[in-house]
């Protein structure tokens, strides 16, 4: 299997999720959404290879503007080692930044304990069938979490401010004002001798 993003600046019919069964000498596209949707992202079921999961990303570059997230955006499953295709996940909060950051991420001890990272920190309880519950971190943003393995009430929340830790399962995080963790974008170093180094921080000023 492979996905195919495509070009960001037209309309192309190469996109897509495409499927070969001889070693790779010949191809068939096996998904395709539309024009401007292309494929982000395809994850495979360990336990069944038959299983997939395949995102999709509608997007345009324009020279002025970078369109994101538009009706051609979801993700797409297939039971059948990719004859038949079903669309999953409609909410829009859980992939408003699908382009760069969005992650889902599953708790290493309860297997239906899911949380989505995007503006928002969200979690789900039933496997993933909804994320009602909103968890609300130390600034928007979120790009990820990491779930201690060994107890799943510890965590580590990042996002355009930095970092915070949970302690209770994200009912409560650490403050994010007595440590130096910023999110850098950009570094850079001047001419001087010895040269000085300066970082823009996202939503936080420049240093």
């Amino acid at each position: 299997y492979v996905a195919a993003q495509g070009s960001p600046y037209a309309s192309t019919e190469e996109r897509g999720v495409y499927m070969t069964t001889d070693g790779g000498e010949n191809w068939e596209r096996v998904l395709y959404v539309n024009g401007f949707s292309g494929v982000s992202d395809l994850a495979m079921d360990y336990n069944n290879p038959r299983v997939l999961y395949a995102a999709f990303w509608d997007h345009q570059r324009l020279p002025w503007y970078v369109r994101s997230g538009g009706n051609g955006s979801g993700i797409w499953k297939t039971v059948d080692g990719g004859k038949t295709w079903n669309r999953i996940n409609r909410d829009h909060k859980l992939r408003q930044r699908g382009w760069y950051y969005s992650h889902i991420n599953a708790d290493p001890v309860n297997e239906n304990i899911i949380y989505a990272s995007n503006t928002g920190f969200y979690k789900s309880v039933d496997g993933g069938k909804t994320f009602d519950e909103r968890l609300y971190t130390q600034h928007g943003d979120n790009h990820g979490v990491w779930i201690n393995p060994n107890d799943n009430k510890i965590m580590i929340n990042c996002n355009d401010g930095g970092a915070n830790v949970s302690l209770n399962g994200g009912e409560t995080w650490s403050t994010q004002l007595n440590q130096p963790t910023p999110e850098f974008y950009r570094l850079t170093v001047d001419n001087q001798f010895p040269f000085r180094m300066y970082a823009g921080q996202q939503d936080n000023s420049t240093i």
